[in-house]
């Protein structure tokens, strides 16, 4: 019997080199698609080098696969609303040419990454349920959520499956500290090279941090499930504020990181943490990483 294909779109990133392995461990063939190779390629994996705007590509090299995971958006999260447009261009446009690519050559299930933090926003709730109210606090959150619904009308138009994995903040080895993103990377960065570390607002926004191997075995999880839920949140479960990650990582390298404390971001959310109650009974998944012992793997593997 042939093994199951599964194309992984932003593949050769920091969620998509994890997840790949991931992939190639549960026995599946993998193949990844984006504009760069990733830092270590593996020769198991087919590479397919292109711009994610191409949709005459997009449709070619879709054709075969059974699974399609989605990871790619165009424009870093906090520069979306600077350039609103231009992300739905990059961003919002060639999703929906994959999709349609996708429905046209019969891929079994679309899996679509979204965002566990921005899509909810501020909206009141201690911890957020995956049918608890949206309200995006920028336009990342809000493209996030906008291609949530087109994967819905795929669904009832095109009969296309899909799940929707909404990702708390993932953080671990291979983290990137140039998208200004990943706050566990960018302290253990600062205090490697001395740069100041730059804090918006007091530090007391929550955060829920959840470790990129526990977050890629959840993601894989969902490529067979057959059940009626279509979107499932990962993360911890657990809420962290900024100034207790910086002291966690402070005490892990046991030296202080310089701080830099500016105002706080009007896009910014102030408490985001994720039940993942959902999951944990549906696909039969909970994070197995101590926060501390996720930090110590990180710290020197970035």
């Amino acid at each position: 019997m042939s093994k199951a294909r599964v194309l992984v779109f932003g593949g050769a990133g920091f969620i998509g080199t994890h997840l790949c392995k991931q992939l190639l461990r549960d026995g599946y063939d993998v193949g990844v698609f984006g504009r760069s190779y990733p830092k270590q390629k593996n020769k198991n994996i087919q590479y397919i080098l292109a711009d994610f705007s191409d949709a005459e590509c997009v449709q070619r090299v879709v054709s075969g696969y059974d699974y399609v995971f989605h990871l790619i958006h165009g424009t870093t999260p906090p520069n979306v609303n600077v350039d609103i447009v231009g992300d739905i261009h990059r961003s919002v446009l060639p999703t929906l040419s994959l999709l349609d690519a996708c429905s046209k050559h019969s891929v079994k299930k679309v899996l679509f990454i979204s965002s566990g933090g921005t899509v909810y926003g501020n909206n009141g709730m201690v911890a957020s349920r995956e049918s608890d109210p949206t309200i995006p606090m920028n336009a990342y959150g809000a493209h996030k959520l906008l291609l949530e619904n087109y994967l819905r009308v795929f669904a009832s138009s095109k009969h296309l499956d899909y799940t929707i994995l909404r990702l708390s903040n993932p953080y671990g080895p291979l983290q990137s500290v140039d998208k200004g993103v990943g706050l566990i990377a960018a302290t253990i960065n600062a205090i490697e090279t001395g740069v100041p570390l730059d804090i918006y607002g007091d530090g007391e926004s929550q955060r829920d941090f959840i470790f990129v191997e526990d977050a890629v075995a959840a993601m894989t999880n969902a490529v067979t499930y057959t059940g009626v839920f279509k979107i499932f949140n990962i993360g911890s479960g657990e809420g962290r504020s900024v100034n207790d990650i910086i002291t966690a990582v402070e005490e892990a390298m046991r030296r202080s990181v310089k701080k830099n404390f500016l105002s706080q971001r009007s896009f910014d959310v102030k408490k985001s943490i994720l039940d993942i109650s959902l999951i944990r009974n549906e696909l039969n998944w909970h994070p197995t990483t101590d926060l501390r012992d996720g930090i110590n793997v990180t710290i020197g593997n970035l």
